[in-house]
């Protein structure tokens, strides 16, 4: 039987990564390191009665498919990038998944800002 109140998430923090990314030419031409946190809700309430890795997510699949589009990317905005990264994980797992909240920190861009960032948060991405 399945409870409805039931949530499973999981949680990737801390993902450090280099990409071509900013506003003009000459700041995507060096790549920029960047840090990203994901949760993302799984759509089986049950998922973790089996300790079965099909029913889960690969965690491993998941950050490679994430450095994949940094690596490859060259982005104006973050949240272009972030949204990128959304709709590929979805594209890719979204029979497993009822939602994605994703941050992209972008540290040291001013030397008065610690961090900037963009978080987007997206439910059954249609792909």
């Amino acid at each position: 039987m399945q409870n409805l109140h039931n949530k499973n998430y999981i949680s990737l923090l801390g993902i450090k990564t280099k990409t071509s990314i900013g506003l003009y030419k000459w700041e995507r031409r060096r790549k920029r390191s960047i840090i990203i946190d994901i949760k993302m809700a799984l759509s089986e309430k049950k998922i973790f009665i089996k300790d079965d890795l099909n029913l889960t997510l690969n965690y491993q699949s998941i950050i490679k498919l994430i450095l994949k589009i940094c690596k490859n990317g060259n982005f104006k905005l973050l949240e272009t990038l972030a949204e990128n990264i959304i709709y590929n994980i979805f594209k890719h797992f979204k029979k497993k998944l009822i939602s994605i909240e994703i941050t992209i920190h972008k540290p040291k861009v001013f030397l008065i800002v610690k961090d900037i960032s963009v978080t987007l948060k997206r439910y059954e991405y249609i792909v």
